[in-house]
């Protein structure tokens, strides 16, 4: 059990040493979690009727800590919220449909509870902190689950904790883990090959364009085969083809009822992983799963309307009270855990070894603070402590940093003139680079012939018609002046991007809007753009038109798509 400082910018809050370890279970069998919880909770009351007082700039304050969000995968959130399991009546957190049982198999032997797309009313009656107060309450005398409540939780006891609201719905094991990978295993399972929905035939297909992509430098991992590593698939794997790679790669694969049908998917998902999401945004979304969940009983079956394909329709609005899915998922945690597996190397007292290496790696940042950098001791602590992935060697404008050393090359006659018309000069000194950091994103140009698997230099950018274009970067220039200055130099240097244009297809959309199919409720898939081809233009732009890194997927045969990120802040 882990708490996590919201006030903490998103990329500080889930670093191991920022995050508090508040409870650690060993055993065969799961715990009492009012026994459990109960440290946590006493000292949650603490905090927030007394607080704690905190020494800054020789003045004492009083901060005071609340609990606003909880999130765990199904089972856990069970236990905190002492409600029934997925598989029982009630389960769903959010609303008051029952759910009913359906059968798997035509003998009546294998069953599931399931959750059919009520029409009338999607999102059910939506449940209240205070009915589930009484529920418990209700449940304590009958000693049965009332309205899937099976007594009061701890939660119920805090402050500002909002049984129903304050609790999320995790994307990373309900969407990705969740439907992400149930599609996947319907589509391509051997067991479901007969099935109309399956393309289990185009298995070898998938498999080779997935060989072909590029992933960017904030992706960790490499794309594996389906027909060989499905079944491993981390989740930050299952985002990856979820938003970018499938539907470019199941265009021309998948059905127009299905590749629609999914697309809606995709859309709504991309649209609540945005850094700043708009009401129009989550209207849009819900419509999308709306529909998703809808027509997915009439093309897949009903057994598989399972408590994360109905939590879908909750989605939007936990998104409005909590923030974008990443905010509230459980991939900071689940790193933490496998940190937690590095913490002990015998059989022997786990707990005091894990309590013993997390208390020296939460006191590292101020014991690196303390000691000299220039003495021994610091210089390991500095190397222990090192966080930066890539060193930066120079500052070359205003957020925008060089990264490896600069070079000089011949410019042919039209780019030189194009540069000399941009700025308004003839450069006197100019430098070139491979990378930089632009905005907390690295860049890459092809130059750039260290990395071979991996494409980090497709941008987005805009032209100097104001004109927004894509197209990859060939590479970065500076003109740094001639000065007398000392090191560092602070005159202003004029920073370039040579960038070769990318047209887009006259297909404004993967979806085909035809009077056989109709785009009846509007998918657009803005984030992904086809593109016809590469042209011969170079653009030579101000770095500071370099809007953002994309994700280009291409397969070796002429077919080249570009995807937007939703966002920069989460990562693997």
């Amino acid at each position: 059990m882990y708490l996590m400082i919201n006030e903490l910018p998103f990329k500080h809050r889930k670093m191991k040493e920022n995050l508090i370890l508040s409870g650690i279970w060993f055993g065969d069998t799961k715990p009492l979690i009012t026994t459990f919880a109960s440290p946590l909770l006493e000292n949650m009351k603490v905090l927030e009727e007394k607080g704690v007082e905190v020494c800054v700039n020789d003045s004492t304050v009083t901060c005071h800590a609340y609990l606003i969000c909880g999130t765990a995968d199904l089972p856990a959130k069970s236990m905190a919220l002492n409600c029934v399991q997925f598989n029982g009546s009630y389960s769903c957190t959010k609303c008051l449909q029952k759910g009913e049982t359906v059968f798997t198999r035509n003998d009546r032997r294998g069953h599931v509870h399931a959750y059919p797309y009520q029409k009338e009313n999607p999102l059910g009656k939506v449940r209240d902190s205070v009915d589930c107060y009484t529920s418990a309450c209700e449940a304590i005398q009958s000693r049965k689950p009332v309205n899937g409540i099976k007594g009061p939780s701890f939660l119920m006891k805090l402050k500002f904790y909002d049984y129903v609201r304050s609790t999320s719905i995790d994307y990373m094991h309900c969407v990705l883990l969740g439907v992400t990978k149930l599609l996947l295993s319907l589509w391509f399972s051997v067991a479901h090959s007969s099935e109309h929905f399956s393309v289990m035939k185009f298995v070898d297909l998938v498999d080779e364009r997935l060989k072909h992509v590029k992933p960017t430098y904030n992706i960790t991992r490499l794309p594996r085969s389906i027909s060989d590593h499905m079944k491993y698939w981390k989740a930050s794997e299952l985002r990856s083809w979820l938003i970018y790679y499938s539907l470019p790669i199941l265009a021309d694969i998948m059905s127009e009822y299905y590749f629609y049908h999914y697309s809606t998917f995709v859309e709504a998902i991309w649209y609540l992983s945005q850094d700043s999401i708009s009401e129009l945004d989550l209207q849009r979304s819900q419509r999308l799963l709306n529909y998703f969940v809808f027509m997915f009983e009439a093309l897949y079956g009903s057994r598989y309307m399972t408590l994360n394909m109905h939590s879908l329709l909750h989605l939007p609005s936990c998104v409005k009270d909590l923030g974008p899915l990443w905010v509230h998922s459980c991939f900071p945690f689940e790193d933490a855990n496998g940190e937690l597996l590095k913490l002990f190397h015998g059989t022997q007292c786990v707990e005091i070894q894990i309590v013993s290496a997390l208390n020296i790696l939460q006191i590292l940042p101020s014991l690196t603070e303390e000691i000299p950098n220039e003495s021994r001791a610091g210089s390991v602590l500095k190397q222990m402590y090192k966080k930066e992935r890539f060193r930066l060697t120079q500052q070359l404008d205003d957020d925008v940093f060089a990264l490896g050393k600069g070079y000089s090359k011949t410019l042919i006659p039209s780019q030189f003139t194009e540069v000399v018309k941009l700025v308004g000069k003839i450069p006197s000194n100019l430098v070139y680079f491979n990378r930089v950091k632009l905005h907390n994103q690295i860049l890459y140009s092809k130059d750039y012939k260290k990395v071979q698997a991996r494409n980090s230099y497709t941008v987005k950018y805009t032209s100097k018609d104001n004109l927004v274009h894509f197209g990859h970067v060939d590479c970065f220039a500076v003109d740094f002046p001639l000065c007398l200055c000392d090191a560092p130099c602070k005159c202003s240097k004029i920073t370039l991007a040579f960038i070769n244009r990318l047209r887009e297809s006259s297909r404004k959309s993967l979806v085909i809007d035809s009077v056989k199919n109709p785009n009846c409720v509007d998918v657009s898939l803005r984030h992904i753009h086809e593109i016809e081809d590469v042209t011969n233009v170079v653009d030579v732009v101000y770095i500071q038109n370099v809007l953002s890194l994309c994700m280009e997927v291409s397969f070796g045969e002429k077919r080249l798509y570009v995807c937007e990120f939703p966002n920069f802040v989460e990562s693997d």
